[in-house]
This record gives structure tokens, C-alpha cells and sequence, in this order.
């Protein structure tokens, strides 16, 4: 058991000595620790175990004894089940600097096996109070809503790359899985690969055809992928986009700015005349009071490429938030950001909160605020 606990906490190359001659020393072990990568610590120890009565107090002797084992510039740890005062520890244990010992008596012992659950089992009870104000039918409990995991929105960027997004609470318990068994509302079931970084699946080409999501000519058709969880992995829903929900960008920024605008393939950018904007829309997040965008560095650099003079948010279908592209490039060090598992910046974080009719602020890192004043609200007039 005393080479186990060893391991779990972080020692290893443990030799198990306890034989005659040995001056009571049981292990040995090496700890390796470092708070510079890059750089190995390696400590030798020397263990000695006692094992005596819980009820009991262990005589200092037994330390006494193993620091006179000890060289100068070793370390001891001594383990025992029964109890040691502190006076023992701060007069013998830490008596001599060259020859410190780590003492883990009976109850830090019961504490580091069950941490790192070393010969102990963990039983539970039932709490049955709390079981008892909780009266729900097993028909209540098997609803659509309680099956619900995520719902994400499958973009036409998505569709013409052939992917398909996770939700985050999927991503959160993924747990290195490469592959997710999903089953669709016709009956069909299909394992998909999971990217490197635990953000889509892919090889749907086949799926968004037959659900409507690509066409016959290819042309691709959002909707909402609706995530519930299912005996063997999860079941998906395609549901189409409601258009009071959603806008059409194009047509309001044509109703807006009265010019025709055109969106440029596979970006988030739309050119009207000589005006290029970079939209993002957001659902509003009522529990921060919050709409929010992700600006990706693809984002960047097409708003350095293509002279965006603008960026457009769209906030629901309640109003159009617009930024100078100089105002965020110069406030793109006062954003958090999301991180590759493998490293590199995701996403950019823009919050965005109304105020009041026509009012918004812009909610940087530490709550800084910035008013914005080129805020348009969507009137039945404006909206398709």
C-alpha cells in the first residue's frame, strides 16, 4: 500500500529495501518536480513505514532513529497509523535542515487514500428527504426538453465545409473521443470522426443532402441542429430557421444602406458599392443580458484584406450594432480570448449589451465599458 500512495502522489523509481542491515529504512524513492519546464528536480528519499494502534501517539524515537540512517543533504519521509504530536514533528521531524523529514501520520494517511482512492471504497447514501419532496412520473421525466443537450445553428460556411459544429456541453464531456455514434430522427445511425481540437464531425455530405441542408445544385440551406441525448449517443434534429427569429443579412443592409450588397464565398464579409462590412449575428443571452461574437483571426485578417470599414452585429432581430474596424483593431488587447487545445487563439470575445432604445455599450476584459453610437434598431420597416 506505502509504494501505491508513493506513486500517486508523485514519486517514482520506489525499491522496496527492508531487510537486515538496513537501519529501518523500508523504500526508497525519487521525486521528480519542476516549476520550469524543461528542467528535471530529482530529490532521493528514504521511506520507513510504522504501523501502530490510531488510538496510539508514536514515540519520537522512530524519527530519532531514521534521521541517524540519514546522510547530510537527504530527505526522510516517515509514514505511520498512529498519531504525532506536533511537538515531535517541530522538534525532531524539522530538528536538523540537512536531514528534514516529511512525516504523514494516521490521519493525513486516511486523507491521501482517499484523495487518490488507495484501498478505500466510496459508498453513498440516500438522501431520502430530499427524494421525497421530488414527485415526478418516469413519463414526465422522459421529455423532449429533458433530452435536450445543445442547439446549435449549422451555418452556410459549415455546410459548404462539410461540417458539422458541436455544442459546447457535448465538447465538455467528450473526453478524447475521436469518433460520436448519432443517430438521426429517421432512423439512421452513423459514427463521425471528431476533429483534432473537439470542435465538429465530419463526412456529412451525404447527411446534409438528405435532410435538406444541400440541394441538388449544391446550395446550402441553414438550420438548426437540435442535440438530445440517446441510449447509445446522441440523436439529432434538423429543424428549419424561422425568419423573425433570424435576418437576412443581405436584405437589410440593402434596406438599410439602399445599395445591392453581395456576400463574398466562405467569408462573413459583404460588399455594397465600395462599403465592405464584416457581420456577425448573436441570439441574446438573457441570464448575462449579453449578445456575443466570436472574431476568429481569419476575421482579421480579412478586415485588413479587404478593407472592411466596418463591423456589422446583429443582435437578434432587435437591432444592428456597427464598429469601426480601426475602434476594434485598436481595442483587440482589451479582449478575451479562447484558446486551440493545441495553442493559437480560437476567438476573440465582443459582448454587447443594450442600454436603452437605440443604446448599447460595448463590455470589454475587467467590465470596461464603451458607449457606442452608430446603433440602428430593426424596424418591421427594415426586417424581411
Amino acid at each position: 500500500m506505502v509504494r501505491d500512495l508513493l506513486e500517486s502522489i508523485g514519486f517514482d523509481d520506489i525499491e522496496v529495501t527492508g531487510r537486515a542491515g538496513d537501519s529501518g529504512i523500508d523504500l526508497t524513492a525519487t521525486l521528480r518536480k519542476s516549476e520550469i519546464p524543461g528542467i528535471d528536480t530529482s530529490l532521493s528519499y528514504i521511506v520507513q513505514a510504522k504501523r501502530y494502534s490510531p488510538d496510539s501517539t508514536l514515540n519520537p524515537r522512530f524519527i530519532r532513529e531514521l534521521r541517524g540512517s540519514m546522510q547530510s543533504g537527504q530527505r526522510g519521509v516517515l509514514i505511520t497509523t498512529a498519531r504525532v504530536s506536533a511537538k515531535t514533528i517541530e522538534e525532531e521531524a524539522l530538528k536538523d535542515h540537512s536531514r528534514i523529514i516529511l512525516v504523514i501520520d494516521g490521519e493525513k494517511l486516511i486523507e491521501l487514500c482517499k484523495n487518490n482512492k488507495i484501498g478505500v471504497v466510496e459508498k453513498y447514501d440516500i438522501d431520502e428527504e430530499y427524494f421525497s419532496k421530488v414527485e415526478v412520473t418516469e413519463s414526465e421525466l422522459d421529455t423532449e426538453e429533458t433530452r435536450l443537450v445543445g442547439k446549435k445553428l449549422v451555418t452556410e460556411n459549415d455546410i459548404k465545409a462539410r461540417i458539422l459544429r458541436i455544442p459546447k456541453e457535448v465538447r465538455q464531456i467528450l473526453g478524447g473521443k475521436s469518433s460520436l455514434l448519432i443517430a438521426f430522427e429517421n432512423g439512421t445511425k452513423h459514427s463521425l470522426n471528431i476533429d483534432k481540437e473537439g470542435e465538429y464531425l465530419g463526412g456529412v455530405a451525404g447527411i446534409y443532402r438528405e435532410f435538406g441542408l444541400l440541394d441538388e445544385e449544391g446550395n446550402p440551406h441553414e438550420m438548426y441542429a437540435e442535440w438530445q441525448n440517446n441510449d447509445d449517443g446522441y440523436l439529432i434534429r434538423f429543424s428549419k430557421v424561422d425568419s423573425q427569429e433570424r435576418p437576412n443579412i443581405t436584405e437589410w443592409l440593402q434596406r438599410m444602406f439602399k445599395v445591392e450588397f453581395q456576400r463574398i464565398p466562405s467569408t462573413s464579409v459583404f460588399v455594397g458599392n465600395d462599403l465592405a462590412l464584416l457581420c456577425r449575428y448573436s441570439k441574446h443571452y438573457p441570464k448575462e443580458d449579453v449578445y456575443w461574437y466570436g472574431i476568429t483571426p481569419r476575421d482579421i485578417a480579412l478586415i485588413k484584406e479587404r478593407n472592411v470599414a466596418k463591423l456589422a452585429f446583429f443582435c437578434s432581430t432587435r437591432m444592428v450594432v456597427f464598429i469601426s474596424s480601426n475602434d476594434f483593431l485598436n481595442q483587440i488587447g482589451n479582449l478575451n480570448t479562447t484558446d486551440f487545445k493545441s495553442g493559437g487563439i480560437r476567438h476573440y470575445h465582443i459582448f454587447l449589451k443594450e442600454v436603452g432604445p437605440g443604446l448599447a455599450v460595448w463590455i470589454l476584459k475587467g467590465g470596461l465599458q464603451i458607449e457606442l453610437g452608430d446603433v440602428r434598431l430593426l424596424t418591421p420597416q427594415i426586417s424581411a
